[in-house]
């Protein structure tokens, strides 16, 4: 069974579960084990986490970045009262050229569905998962079928240089390869089909998280 609602972001904190006694897995630790209780997962918050909330409900706000969608958004978040350190954030990334590419429509290639913090629930290999996706793209032809998609998750890690972007595309790789499955599984594609990317907002850093056998 599985279900599909917006609610709002996650950011970038720890996963709590609880559960019926089976066997669990946690999108942001691929861990497995046994716990008691009914299965949810709720997100731990400090500091760090409510900025990272506030940068990904910014991101919420952009399906593509057509032309003056920028320019609109920064003056929707200007704040008279000071600086929003979210909204600067975020629209570095919006701004970036290496990030471009996440929000640039395509073109000629049937039409692409966007998700946007949207939840999901279901049961995998035994185990009922439940998470919110960032952002995911799924394209499709001009019949309807999926035939790709892009699973892009954003982290506000404070990364300060490429070693730590190696070890942060460590951390979070089981939690996006879990995303795999579950958007493979939503949209009848295979996981080899289903591309996931970790874009580290700090260093406008978009990182390919490899595909990995269960």
């Amino acid at each position: 069974v599985d279900t599909m609602k917006p609610e709002p972001s996650g950011a970038d904190a720890g996963w709590k579960l609880r559960a019926p006694r089976r066997s669990a897995r946690t999108p942001s630790g691929l861990k497995t084990s046994a716990v008691n209780g009914s299965l949810v997962f709720t997100l731990t918050r400090n500091g760090a986490a409510d900025f990272g909330t506030a940068v990904h409900a910014r991101f919420a706000e952009v399906e593509w970045l057509d032309a003056g969608v920028i320019e609109g958004l920064a003056a929707r978040w200007a704040k008279a009262d000071g600086v929003d350190f979210a909204a600067e954030e975020a629209l570095a990334c919006l701004r970036a050229p290496e990030l471009t590419a996440l929000w640039t429509r395509p073109a000629g290639r049937g039409e692409t569905e966007v998700w946007r913090e949207r939840a999901f629930e279901m049961v995998l290999d035994g185990a009922w998962v439940t998470g919110i996706f960032d952002r995911v793209t799924v394209d499709r032809d001009h019949a309807g079928r999926a035939f790709g998609a892009t699973v892009i998750d954003f982290k506000t890690d404070r990364l300060a240089d490429a070693a730590e972007v190696v070890a942060g595309l460590a951390r979070h790789a089981g939690q996006l390869n879990l995303y795999r499955r579950v958007v493979a599984v939503l949209t009848g594609l295979a996981p080899s089909q289903v591309r996931c990317v970790l874009v580290f907002t700090r260093l406008r850093s978009v990182e390919t998280v490899a595909a990995v056998a269960d």
